[in-house]
């Protein structure tokens, strides 16, 4: 018998439809439990799910009791629901989803809800049930049609704009931009890292409409970085970032942007220790997550810009190390390019299919067959091996003398790595 997280976890593999119709109607059914409590609202193309996390701690540093909901999840679907630091129960997790479930056939939904619809109606319940303070919710894709873009945030938060899920958002940089900037309301503030002077321009028009106040955070001009993950932001002077890679300073930037406005909003002080305390604690799995037992950096990058931030990172930090790429990704990525910008910087690379080791069988269905990459560097002697915790073992015997392990390319393949590495 088909348990109902069973049910919920297969349907996040029948594909994804924007749209807030749906998720409206049950939430209405459930008597708005997003109504309950102000919330923050996070978008990007990469750096939500790190400036979430950081938003998040800061907040609960000041002393409130916080709510924090991201995608996707490495391992475990509890890992999504987080609430002052701790993740949500087994028994809870499953009583939430039979509780949304039965609201959408009390409903009479044309179609059933999506998985990532039905686990953020389960978030909204209970982030009410939990009484937070505040939540710091995530975008799970685009802004404009993502299901938690039911919400009327204390604070928008639009943290970048790159090329992904171009099949949905758009082929162009302003087309994608046009689709975050979809989360902006009337008068709500905004918190944005976008740098480009013609795509600012799409979230100003944006802003303008909804007479909410744009505010651009200008990198060049009030944050300094130093070495070992130390900076500067405005008049907070050798900030400690527990994050590694330069771009989670920018990321970093912009939390404290919005918990500062989210403060104020509610005549709350952000003190500099708060600040520096919570910098210092943040911790993100997965996400340039050195193991040094395993001689392993884990690094979820899964699209082109990201890979790019990752690439810097090596330059900065293992410039004449050796390395071995272990190299994964989805069907809807572009992973030959990816594969590219990273084939100069390894030694040797393994090329696997995320899902495949556990016998998942819905992420195998979205996952790249690796051989279809093997032509993409036919200069270069790649080895295919589709288990990947088989293709782990198999970097881990060909590590030399001060040579380390990357793996990347797909969430998924950090998480299934990250698994067998860390709950062996």
């Amino acid at each position: 018998m088909v348990s109902i997280l069973q049910e919920l976890e297969a349907r996040e593999y029948f594909g994804m439809r924007l749209g807030l119709s749906k998720i409206q109607g049950v939430l209405a059914f459930l008597q708005h439990p997003e109504r309950k409590y102000p919330s923050i609202h996070v978008a990007g193309t990469n750096g939500k799910g790190s400036t979430a996390m950081t938003i998040a701690i800061l907040l609960q540093q000041a002393g409130l009791r916080v709510g924090l909901f991201t995608s996707p999840h490495l391992i475990r679907l509890n890992e999504r629901f987080w609430c002052d630091g701790r993740t949500i129960d087994d028994a809870s997790l499953e009583r939430l989803a039979r509780e949304v479930d039965e609201a959408q056939k009390s409903v009479s939904l044309p179609e059933p809800l999506t998985f990532f619809e039905w686990v953020t109606a389960m978030v909204f319940l209970w982030f009410a049930e939990q009484k937070v303070d505040v939540a710091v919710l995530e975008v799970g894709l685009g802004g404009r049609l993502d299901s938690t873009n039911v919400v009327i945030p204390d604070v928008c938060v639009i943290t970048s704009i790159g090329y992904d899920h171009a099949e949905r958002l758009g082929k162009t940089l302003g087309e994608i931009a046009y689709e975050k900037a979809g989360i902006i309301k009337p008068g709500v503030p905004v918190i944005c890292g976008v740098q480009d002077k013609g795509l600012q321009s799409v979230f100003q028009k944006k802003a303008d409409q909804e007479k909410a106040e744009m505010i651009f955070v200008d990198f060049s001009k009030r944050l300094h970085r130093h070495d070992d993950g130390i900076f500067d932001y405005d008049e907070y002077k050798d900030l400690t970032l527990s994050l590694w890679g330069s771009h989670q300073c920018e990321n970093a930037s912009l939390a404290i942007e919005a918990a500062r406005k989210f403060l104020k909003i509610h005549q709350i002080s952000l003190g500099e220790k708060i600040i520096r305390e919570g910098l210092k604690s943040v911790c993100w799995p997965g996400r340039l997550e050195w193991l040094p037992q395993h001689r392993t950096l884990l690094d979820g990058a899964h699209n082109v810009d990201a890979i790019r931030a990752l690439v810097r990172f090596v330059e900065e930090n293992y410039a004449g190390s050796p390395l071995t790429l272990l190299f994964g990704a989805m069907k809807d990525k572009e992973a030959a390019s990816m594969l590219k910008h990273l084939a100069p910087f390894a030694s040797k690379i393994i090329v696997t299919r995320p899902g495949l080791c556990s016998d998942t069988r819905h992420i195998v269905k979205r996952s790249l067959d690796p051989d279809l990459l093997k032509e993409c560097l036919s200069h270069r002697d790649i080895k295919i091996i589709p288990d990947s915790q088989k293709a782990w073992q198999e970097a881990r015997h060909l590590l030399g003398e001060g040579e380390i392990i990357l793996v990347t390319g797909s969430l998924f393949l950090v998480g299934e790595v990250r698994q067998f590495l860390v709950h062996p």
